[in-house]
């Protein structure tokens, strides 16, 4: 399955599943996003969660473990680039014409936001999701393959794991405390411009959006009696589709 916008400089690796054509995964997400607001056209390579330890390991010929995502750079001698983090760094530097998500002069500070997310905020984002992550599996193997390789990689069954869904909904908003007390002072977390923050959280939040619409917005966008992280998700929600918004939506 192939998503091809105008032409293609990029070719992104992102994980299919039953709920296309709305990307649902964090990971490649973050990818995702970063092209959207940069507005490089790409095409998305669409791969079963089962091919990528045998697709992706031709593709970036490392020898590193293969994950999602991988960017090939179609332009740069088919460059590929795994892990978002590197992607946007990637990104940043072969296409200085386009937004800067990174700042290099705040990179460790930038990592360190992007390593808070994913200890702190990630985990009770994803186990909210993972019972239904599991459902989106079209037959009942795949449903069992998925279900033995996250009970092997968590130690758990994905009942414990899911655990009480408001028990989750309660960590989230207090551990987004202080993203919001960033957003009532500034319209993106990184200030005036987006940046690599504001794109980490918004693949969280564009995950539980597609998978747990039902919690969504009481979980994310309403966790405080305001509109700050409405109004932040509503500046970002445009870059989380499957392709670039156009030019004059764009920042």
């Amino acid at each position: 399955m192939n998503n091809q916008t105008n032409i293609s400089s990029i070719k992104l690796y992102d994980i299919g599943s039953r709920l296309d054509p709305q990307p649902s995964s964090p990971n490649t997400l973050k990818a995702r996003i970063a092209l959207n607001i940069k507005g490089i056209p790409y095409e998305t390579e669409w791969l079963d969660f089962f091919e990528i330890h045998s697709v992706i390991p031709n593709v970036t010929k490392t020898g590193k473990k293969p994950t999602l995502p991988v960017i090939v750079d179609m332009k740069n001698q088919d460059c590929a680039v795994q892990d978002s983090w590197e992607i946007v760094k990637y990104l940043d530097l072969s296409y200085p014409d386009t937004p800067t998500l990174i700042n290099k002069d705040n990179e460790g500070l930038e990592f360190f936001f992007y390593q808070y997310c994913h200890e702190r905020i990630l985990m009770h984002a994803f186990s909210l999701c993972v019972l239904s992550i599991l459902n989106n599996y079209d037959t009942p193997q795949k449903q069992k393959e998925f279900r033995g390789y996250m009970e092997g990689r968590f130690g758990t069954t994905l009942e414990t794991l899911a655990g009480n869904p408001s028990d989750h909904v309660a960590a989230l908003k207090s551990q987004l405390v202080l993203i919001h007390d960033t957003l009532k002072i500034y319209p993106y977390l990184t200030g005036e411009k987006v940046g690599m923050a504001d794109v980490t959280l918004a693949s969280f939040y564009t995950m539980v959006a597609t998978l747990r619409g039902d919690i969504f917005e009481t979980a994310l966008l309403d966790a405080f009696p305001d509109t700050v992280l409405r109004t932040w998700w509503g500046r970002m929600e445009k870059y989380t589709k499957l392709s670039p918004p156009s030019i004059d939506s764009r920042l």
